[in-house]
């Protein structure tokens, strides 16, 4: 039954009728306010009353129901004021009806939800509470029961398991399976040994055992329907689960409950209290605290719907519960929450009131965040995706569909990721510095944690004060060395060695790469000439053969922790831990910075070693692991401990997920990622296991055994997943109060998505001020935003500063005075001490004499034009290791080099005998490459037939054509040429002889290559042709004089993973350069790059040149450019 709305049902006034007898004046009988309102049905006392009127009486009426141990629903668009009017709500319930603390109960989705609702709540100025806390989440409060009457039945209080603790069992329990430990549960055939040791399957096999065990679904359940439907993997997962009870009811260590099954254990609970006479406002019979008069649940469409059971078995005891929630902004939704259980609340309310207590606030009031723009873009995209318009929360389209209100939407478009990263730091300082907006009520919300990880770090860099995320700690830079002092072969010198020099270059080294090879060099002059060097690394045969007093500081830590490492393996984790903690030698250090500046990154690193040793204890007294075995425990966990340190104090700038920013809200907000594929991602969430379909076959197996039309079930899949993704930006996007910042990539590869053009229909005047254009000024622009009398957010960017005007200042005095008052305060950056640490210049000569002839390759021309230091860095052995990638790219060049003619299935067969596959960790991931490989060879083919047409053509024409393969050209410098002497030399993936010229062609592996009009000023491009018609061509090693005397015909890239579609007859895989002619602008341009090269690879010095090639820059951590915290852009 849908409440009505009043007139024509257009309007948004608060629906539900009232649960009292009285009527209001002014009011009908449904709650809506008569007077004055507009031909759609709207009342304009609502609209124009900020709201506050409306939120007071679905309040009154909600305390009113609960007071009299009744149901109630509050539902709305986000921000429409649906926790406000839980807050007033509570309020009422102590002031009008004079309950105590203890007889009403706030539960939120989360912890971290109930911390910040708690300070808004009140319970009277004269109360007490002597229960629990006032507001709890679902969980804590379920498991407060659980543990409760375990403590009375058992004698001992049940054990909560965390994510972390269940992902470990998990763990365990597969590894007895592959190892043959335990009986196989009788794995469906496509579940391989690859596939089932991964951790992306580990994490689906999670899932599923949540959805069942939070409805308390049991093994011979989903045995039962697995026979019945022939579904092997249910049968696995019910053989899982029987294991996965035993495990964790029977063995030490592992017994407790986890965050599911608390739920279904407590509906359990709370029918034999029902059976048991048990009623609200009594005593539990298993503890001395009272059962709540009143419970109030906040952000329920972020609660799994399971849910629903423990709220009526609360409701069966004669508790008034109501429900608040936004259907339609779910972050939850891949997880079993997504509004479901607000529409069954609805009908339970109903049906139990006789069609009341069931509200809707209204979506556009004054009062509501983001009144404007930002309100405007929330109910139109809850309109377009709600899947639960009954409810009455969403307006229909009207005349009042834009509301006047002071929020602004703002869309930009950016070149790459770097420039938006570098953009959005520049609007944040702009809101902080001009408008006084506090970091910490700015929000930056990206897809994925995973890219809102990297973001956090990239803005870091950039000298924003950024809020920080828990990593597990397997992988904490803090936690993740103690525990490979732990569990490491320090027998084998290679291991050893491995980990010496991550403790070097760590945290507790905190020495870069440069540093750490001035180390080395130090350490082979100290052993040369002696015999005892016991390993290959010289750095090990130095710690082995000096006293730790003859060491330098750093290394004489890093061989201590290894000996301890060694010898505390038997002793227990807290013991161990502590005294590797010692020999660290950081404690005070990091203590002293954390002090001196709150916002400093040790505050991460100091949580994350208190988290470690606040687990060693809990494992120690429940366990009795040694610390061997405890640290292999907590390598193997990819779930975050939960923090016990406290943020919300430090005014930190927010770079989360939509789910890490759900139920709060923020003055300015910038969501990124919006690109086609990106948000939303179409792609179907598919589980192994199926866990929807399994639930679906236990509540009904009629329906369920109803055969959909051919392509059904994908498409309602998918339509489920982009409702899921939208639901995920109308989150993000309504967090904002008072301005929306959207952003997208279109790099010609990505293109906005559809969620960014539904933005641009939003748009105000007021946000149209900061467009592309001038997006390019703002990063352009030569000052920065903390120059003058302000300084950078951050203590250890103010040092960096200062270090760098003691240089570049004409009078550097006050800088010095800056610097050493920073010393006293406890910066380490500022210490003298450590700045030339193993950093004495070896020569201050130049790289290369005069005359002394430069070799140059065509990728070194890019390069050092990209970046000096960079190439310098690179070429002197600062690469990093070869990456799967990178071994890919070698085979299909090989496979380009090998087949001059298109032959799919021969070149298929060829990466198959060349490319190791069992180097990807997982099934899944080589199918993934599989289709990428596919799909180059599929362009590589088209490439080469094309190029065979227009070949056999040109022959036909009587031209003569050739081709050939990976052969080598070289030019020398003319006498008096810029930079002389220098000599280019190179290898062209294939050279087509095209009558009486030659063109250059060279295949792309990766997934940038440049745009339509850079490809013009290619440098690599331009070297080849340069090259080729200035020097010879080498085949087999030796000159051929006939291709060496041909012009260049141009150069073209072909972008293998490009697409094959034509536009005007081209691929658009295919990138072409004209053909260079000496004494042209592009023959003059290609010799002075060489040139300018060749000159600058003979300096003493090389300048680092900051830009988007940063983001992936293998030598980042040994760039002074990097370490400074002058925004890009400034003249420095």
């Amino acid at each position: 039954m849908r409440a009505s709305q009043g007139p024509d049902e257009q309007g948004e006034a608060v629906t539900g009728p009232r649960t009292t007898g009285a009527d209001t004046p002014g009011t009908d009988k449904t709650g809506t306010d008569r007077t004055d309102t507009d031909g759609a049905g709207t009342s304009r006392r609502d609209h124009e009353s900020a709201g506050g009127s409306v939120t007071a009486h679905v309040a009154r009426s909600v305390a009113e129901a609960l007071a009299a141990g009744q149901s109630a629903g509050v539902v709305g668009v986000p921000g429409s004021g649906l926790t406000r009017t839980l807050v007033e709500a509570h309020a009422r319930l102590h002031d009008e009806h004079g309950l105590a603390p203890d007889d009403v109960l706030v539960l939120t989705p989360n912890r971290a939800h109930a911390d910040a609702l708690r300070d808004r709540l009140t319970a009277g100025a004269q109360a007490v509470r002597t229960g629990g806390a006032g507001a709890r989440s679902v969980q804590s409060y379920a498991f407060g029961i659980v543990a409760a009457d375990s403590a009375v039945r058992l004698g001992e209080p049940m054990r909560f398991l965390s994510g972390a603790d269940q992902d470990a069992v998990l763990a365990s329990l597969l590894d007895g399976y592959a190892e043959g430990r335990s009986p196989d549960p009788g794995w469906p055939d496509g579940f391989t040994r690859e596939m089932t040791g991964t951790v992306s399957f580990r994490d689906q096999l999670r899932d599923a055992l949540d959805r069942v065990l939070e409805r308390g679904i049991g093994p011979a359940d989903i045995d039962a329907a697995a026979r019945r439907r022939d579904r092997t993997e249910w049968g696995a997962l019910a053989r899982i689960l029987q294991d996965y009870r035993d495990v964790t009811r029977a063995f030490s260590g592992y017994g407790g409950i986890d965050t599911s099954s608390v739920i279904a254990t407590a509906v359990a609970i709370l029918a034999d209290e029902r059976d048991a006479g048990t009623t609200a406002g009594g005593l539990w019979s298993f503890s001395g605290e009272s059962v709540p008069r009143c419970v109030l649940l906040d952000a329920a469409q972020d609660v799994p719907d399971a849910v629903h059971d423990l709220l009526q078995g609360l409701r069966a005891l004669g508790c008034g519960v109501a429900v608040f929630g936004s259907p339609d902004s779910s972050t939850q939704g891949f997880r079993g929450a997504g509004g479901g259980l607000l529409s069954a609340w609805a009908a339970t309310v109903r049906a139990e009131n006789a069609g009341e207590g069931f509200f809707a606030l209204p979506a556009r009031a004054d009062s509501t965040r983001g009144s404007g723009a930002v309100r405007d873009l929330c109910v139109s995209l809850s309109r377009r995706i709600s899947a639960h318009l009954p409810l009455g929360h969403v307006p229909p389209p009207g005349p009042l569909d834009t509301q006047p209100g002071h929020s602004t939407v703002r869309v930009l478009e950016h070149r790459s990721a770097a420039e938006r990263t570098r953009h959005a730091a520049s609007i944040i300082r702009a809101w902080h510095h001009d408008d006084g907006v506090p970091f910490s009520d700015v929000a930056v919300v990206a897809r994925t944690g995973g890219t809102a990880v990297a973001l956090r770090a990239e803005l870091g860099a950039l000298g924003l004060p950024v809020g920080s995320t828990d990593l597990p700690l397997s992988a904490d830079p803090a936690t993740l060395p103690l525990l490979e002092l732990l569990t490491a072969d320090l027998d084998e010198s290679a291991a050893r060695s491995a980990l010496l020099g991550r403790l070097l270059s760590g945290v507790y080294g905190n020495i870069d790469a440069l540093a750490l090879r001035g180390l080395q060099r130090q350490a082979v002059r100290a052993m040369a000439g002696r015999d005892d060097q016991t390993a290959d690394d010289p750095l090990l045969s130095w710690i082995d053969a000096a006293d730790d007093d003859e060491l330098p500081p750093p290394l004489a830590r890093a061989a201590k922790l290894l000996e301890l490492g060694a010898g505390l393996r038997g002793t227990g984790p807290h013991e161990a831990l502590w005294a590797l903690w010692e020999a660290t030698g950081v404690a005070e250090v990091w203590r002293t910075a954390v002090l001196n500046d709150p916002r400093s990154p040790l505050r991460e690193r100091l949580d994350a070693v208190v988290r470690l040793f606040a687990l060693a204890t809990k494992t120690e007294d429940t366990m009795g692991l040694g610390a061997s075995a405890f640290a292999v425990r907590v390598l193997d966990q990819v779930y975050a401990q939960d923090s016990i340190g406290r943020r919300d104090s430090l005014d930190l700038l927010t770079v989360d997920s939509p789910a890490g920013t759900a139920h709060r809200s923020y003055s300015r907000v910038i969501v990124v990622d919006v690109d086609e594929g990106g948000w939303p991602n179409p792609r179907i969430r598919r589980n192994a296991f199926h866990p929807d379909d399994l639930i679906e076959e236990l509540a009904d197996p009629d329906a369920a055994s109803v055969v959909d039309a051919p392509g059904e079930d994908v498409r309602r899949r998918r339509m489920k997943t982009i409702r899921d993704e939208a639901s995920l930006f109308l989150s993000a996007a309504s967090r904002a109060r008072d301005e929306l910042v959207v952003c997208a990539l279109d790099d010609g590869e990505t293109s906005p998505s559809a969620l960014h053009h539904l933005c641009r229909e939003f748009v105000t005047d007021a946000a149209t001020g900061a467009d592309d254009d001038t997006a390019a000024e703002l990063l352009s622009d030569g000052s920065a935003d903390w120059l003058g009398s302000d300084l950078p957010p951050r203590l250890r960017d103010v040092v960096g500063l200062a270090r760098q005007q003691m240089l570049l200042a004409d009078e550097p005095d006050e800088w010095a005075r800056l610097v050493a008052a920073l010393g006293e305060a406890g910066l380490r950056e500022a210490d003298p001490q450590t700045w030339s640490t193993w950093f004495t210049v070896s020569s201050d000569a130049p790289a290369r004499s005069p005359e002394e002839p430069v070799r140059i390759r065509p990728s070194q021309v890019e390069r050092f034009a990209t970046c000096p230091l960079q190439w310098f860095l690179v070429e002197n052995g600062g690469t990093s290791m070869d990456t799967t990638a990178a071994a890919l790219g070698t085979v299909i060049h090989g496979i380009a080099e090998k087949f001059a003619e298109p032959d799919r299935a021969a070149m298929l067969q060829e990466y198959e005998e060349t490319f190791d596959e069992q180097q990807i960790p997982s099934e899944w991931e080589r199918e993934r490459q599989r289709e990428d490989v596919e799909g180059m060879i599929d362009v590589l083919c088209d490439y080469l037939a094309l190029s065979r047409d227009e070949l056999t053509a040109l022959t036909a024409a009587g031209k003569s054509t050739a081709v050939l393969r990976e052969v080598a050209v070289t030019a020398s410098a003319r006498e008096g040429a810029i930079g002389a002497p220098w000599t280019v030399t190179g290898r062209i993936d294939r050279l087509e002889v095209l009558g009486d010229s030659a063109r250059v062609v060279d295949f792309k592996t990766g997934k940038t290559v440049p745009t339509a009009s850079g490809i013009l000023e290619d440098p690599q491009l331009l070297v080849y042709q340069y090259a080729v018609g200035e020097g010879a061509v080498l085949v087999d090693g030796a000159i051929d004089p006939a291709v060496s005397s041909l012009p260049s015909a141009g150069a073209q890239i072909v972008g293998l993973r490009g697409s094959a579609t034509r536009v005007r007859g081209v691929p658009r895989y295919l990138r072409q350069q004209p053909a260079m002619e000496a004494g042209d602008d592009a023959h003059t341009t290609a010799g002075d790059l060489i040139g300018r090269a060749a000159e600058g690879m003979r300096a003493a010095s090389f300048t680092a040149v900051t830009g988007p090639h940063c983001t992936f820059c293998p030598v980042r951590t040994s760039c002074p450019a990097i370490a400074t915290t002058a925004p890009e852009g400034i003249d420095q």
